[in-house]
């Protein structure tokens, strides 16, 4: 059963620690882009890179909005509890609606909820950003050219997917090495304003990835 309390916990929370960048390679495109080590270094760089956390990616009250939308498809389902089960909404309550669903159920699922609203200052900003890998096309074993980037672990697969304004629709000229999906990254790239719409979730940001490197606290 999806928690949706943890969900918007996961949400809120994000990832808020700096980002950072590791340094580019030259010569031959390589076939495969590997994973680079933490180098405490590159903060010291003059590089032209923006780190950002995930709430630089939300436009000013979208927090609110993305609050209003979860109250109200909870106060839906609590309304649908009611006339499929022998509760009475006072007695189901919003904040224990999805308790209350039956696995298997077509109420037994969790929309994605958010909007298509961004930051528009960000169209074409190079950027550093720390996230989780969800894999949409394999190119191989642990080979991936495009993926998503979200800001918690398990997110458009174990739990809700985030709103769209949350999720970054990664792209690679090559493919991009990752054994681990359960891990954090920090990816480095060109962002851009489009909208993308996958099975996993729809996405309202893209990167076209330069260099990925472990996440590390």
């Amino acid at each position: 059963m999806i928690s949706t309390v943890l969900a918007r916990a996961a949400f809120l929370l994000g990832i808020l620690l700096p980002a950072l960048s590791v340094s580019g390679c030259s010569g031959l495109q390589p076939d495969k882009l590997e994973v680079q080590q933490f180098d405490p270094s590159v903060l010291r760089g003059g590089q032209d890179i923006s780190s950002l956390a995930w709430d630089d990616l939300l436009p000013e009250g979208e927090e609110r909005i993305i609050a209003r939308l979860q109250d109200e498809y909870l106060d839906d389902l609590a309304r649908q509890l009611t006339t499929l089960q022998p509760r009475t909404l006072a007695e189901a309550g919003r904040a224990d609606a999805f308790a209350e669903v039956e696995e298997g159920s077509a109420l037994d699922f969790m929309p994605q909820l958010g909007t298509f609203n961004v930051v528009s200052e960000l169209h074409d900003l190079k950027v550093r950003i720390p996230g989780f890998i969800v894999p949409l096309q394999s190119q191989g074993t642990n080979l991936y050219t495009e993926f998503l980037l979200v800001p918690y672990f398990g997110a458009c697969i174990h739990l809700p997917p985030p709103p769209p304004n949350q999720i970054i629709y990664v792209m690679s000229d090559v493919a991009v090495h990752v054994e681990d999906t359960g891990r954090a990254y920090f990816l480095e790239g060109l962002l851009q304003t489009d909208k993308m719409e996958t099975e996993l979730g729809n996405t309202a940001y893209t990167l076209k990835l330069d260099n990925i490197m472990f996440y590390v606290e």
